[in-house]
């Protein structure tokens, strides 16, 4: 209820006309027109006085529109806030975020470092698909690289990777030797049935 139709309520409830609560107030009648159409609103000291003619205490003349306008400001202030912590957090989301992909770049950086006994391009060949080439000559689908590494013995590169038999379904590991000769990549695959079996030496899971 707003405070023009809380004034006109008591007035009403109390007996009086306009005119015979701006004599008490010592207001004109156009003043309490003006009051309870809501086109003004009395002073503190009125309102004061009001609460004395009318017989009524403050919260039931104003309270309830006071009321509204705190829930009002409440809900805003709570909008308010939701709007900062989910900002806050989507910020420290993409921070995090941005650290890890150098840091992440470093360590697939310093670990090429160690098994670059081939060149750069041998990483190319695979993004040619060149290893699914060779496994498919074997009768083989690779499914998914599982990680990298160098020999002990000789320091050749290799790929691990889970494969499936084309023809009975059966999945096993496979590694991939990846040799250079006179420019060309030379594949040579190595079938096992140990999921956790690699060559002795250097060698990094694919996160």
């Amino acid at each position: 209820m707003k405070f023009r139709d809380s004034l006109r309520k008591h007035r009403i409830k109390a007996g009086l006309s306009q005119e015979v609560l701006a004599d008490k107030m010592s207001v004109s009648r156009q003043t309490i027109s003006k009051w309870e159409n809501g086109d003004s609103y009395p002073s503190t000291k009125h309102i004061l006085m009001l609460t004395d003619v009318l017989c009524c205490n403050l919260e039931n003349l104003i309270g309830t529109e006071t009321s509204q306008a705190e829930t009002v400001s409440h809900k805003h202030k709570s909008r308010n806030i939701a709007y900062l912590i989910i900002g806050a957090s989507a910020i420290l989301a993409i921070a995090l975020f941005t650290i890890s992909i150098p840091c992440r770049f470093e360590t697939y950086l310093n670990e090429y470092s160690r098994i670059n006994s081939l060149k750069a391009s041998a990483f190319d060949k695979l993004a040619d698909n060149s290893i699914d080439e060779a496994l498919a000559q074997d009768g083989f689908t690779n499914k998914q690289i599982l990680g990298y590494g160098k020999t002990k013995e000789d320091g050749t590169f290799y790929i691990k990777c889970d494969v499936e038999n084309s023809k009975t379904s059966k999945s096993c590991t496979a590694i991939i030797y990846l040799c250079e000769d006179n420019g060309s990549f030379l594949y040579r695959c190595q079938y096992s049935d140990d999921p956790n079996y690699h060559p002795d030496g250097d060698y990094y899971k694919v996160i």
